[in-house]
């Protein structure tokens, strides 16, 4: 089986991917582009976007995925033991969804633009851009009270939940402790931030999110890939 898998030549949202193929020690092409090549071939690509991954099965059968969740979760098919039954599923799922909204809440911040890039041209909203007072502004907001609040929600969704299980969903690791891991080691990275002006003050009330974090860091896998792939 040959994999491709496409993205722009930073972590993003990208990164929980190539992780959970890194730890399966699956072997993959680590295809890195410029926006400038996204925007040139946007009629081509699935939803006119990256990441996507593509799968050359030995039976000479193709797969195409985009989307970087339904990605995340194809890989993780790949390579973690499927759930005992349905609740341990809607688990992994839940965390899932709670990590995307935290994604979410970050476009403003990413793009510095209220809108994001236009689906058409990938070009950013010239009426929708930013000043420096509403970046600043946006920021405040993430720091003091949105992002704060939405990892106290997993925070707490987790001890009412599961407090006893070693990681997010179970004793065994899954593709949301991943991404979690992806998301907070990225925010504290401060050479390549995951998203400029974000504080490492808005998960510092979840001690069980920093500990799994710190799980997930500790394999040996993510070490190696961090100091090949990710060192400065």
């Amino acid at each position: 089986m040959k994999i491709v898998l496409t993205y722009l030549d930073f972590k993003g949202i990208c990164e929980p991917i190539r992780l959970v193929l890194a730890i399966a020690g699956i072997p993959f092409e680590d295809k890195r582009v410029s926006y400038d090549y996204v925007r040139e071939h946007k009629h081509v690509l699935p939803f006119g976007q990256v990441p996507i991954l593509e799968v050359e099965e030995d039976n000479g059968n193709k797969l195409i995925i985009s989307q970087s969740n339904a990605i995340l979760r194809y890989v993780g098919s790949l390579v973690f033991p499927p759930a005992d039954d349905a609740k341990s599923s809607v688990r992994v799922d839940i965390m899932l969804e709670a990590l995307a909204d935290i994604n979410k809440a970050l476009i403003p911040a990413w793009y510095k633009n209220a809108c994001g890039r236009n689906p058409a041209t990938g070009l950013l909203f010239e009426e929708t851009e930013l000043n420096e007072q509403q970046q600043q502004g946006v920021l405040n907001c993430l720091n003091q009270t949105i992002l704060p609040t939405k990892f106290k929600q997993i925070e707490s969704e987790y001890i009412r939940s599961h407090s006893s299980f070693k990681f997010l969903c179970g004793d065994n690791i899954t593709i949301a402790d991943v991404l979690l891991y992806s998301i907070i080691s990225g925010i504290k990275d401060e050479k390549k931030p995951y998203c400029d002006g974000i504080l490492d003050t808005v998960f510092a009330d979840c001690p069980n999110l920093l500990r799994i974090s710190t799980q997930v860091a500790h394999m040996d896998q993510v070490h190696k890939w961090n100091e090949t792939k990710n060192k400065s």
